[in-house]
């Protein structure tokens, strides 16, 4: 018999002023007991983030970016987490264009055991007023020996009187126990209608 039950606390504070970044920090720890027959075993983690995010024109080009930090409190044996104990870094910047925007990601989970970069650039579309497109190419590198290069790509067309069908299709990498990385592949087909 397997019974698991998790507890979440949070605080989080956020500074908002006109013209200026907005500034969020926060701290979550949390408990989960997970109980195997009769034996009850609790795992702890802690984490605490911190982000910025701006939103500004550059001539007639309106940009937004965003910082943030994360940092997980735990050990190995406390989680089955590949992200255990770890410090996160991620930076995001876009550019709106008249007829096309660009972004450009980085993030680094770096831990005891892995040092995770992955860095993203990205263009879409919107035209016809029906129809949007994108394209990202992603560049995986592992503890600075395995590099893989990853993509994802969409489309939403909007289709008078019936609604919104979007396509998502991404192949990217993950980190896995024996140090590598391994692939996956996502896909996703939906609907959307509005009464």
């Amino acid at each position: 018999r397997y019974n698991a039950n998790t507890v979440y606390k949070s605080l989080l504070v956020t500074f908002r002023k006109t013209k200026w970044p907005v500034i969020t920090a926060g701290y979550q720890p949390a408990s989960q007991f997970t109980a195997v027959g009769n034996d009850v075993y609790e795992n702890h983690y802690q984490s605490f983030m911190a982000s910025a995010s701006h939103q500004y024109k550059l001539g007639l080009i309106k940009a937004t970016s965003v910082v943030m930090m994360s940092r997980f409190y735990n050990d190995k044996t406390d989680t089955g987490l590949v992200y255990y104990n770890s410090s996160n870094f991620f930076w995001n910047q876009t550019f709106q264009f008249s007829f096309f925007s660009m972004n450009m990601n980085m993030a680094r989970m770096k831990n005891g055991e892995h040092d995770l970069v992955v860095m993203e650039e990205g263009i879409s579309s919107s035209f016809l007023k029906q129809f949007h497109a994108g394209f990202a190419v992603k560049i995986n590198n592992l503890n600075r020996l395995v590099t893989r290069i990853g993509f994802n790509t969409n489309a939403r067309v909007s289709i008078p009187k019936i609604g919104e069908l979007d396509l998502w299709m991404e192949q990217s990498y993950l980190p896995s126990t024996q140090a590598t990385l391994f692939q996956y592949r996502s896909y996703n087909l939906s609907l959307t209608r509005y009464f």
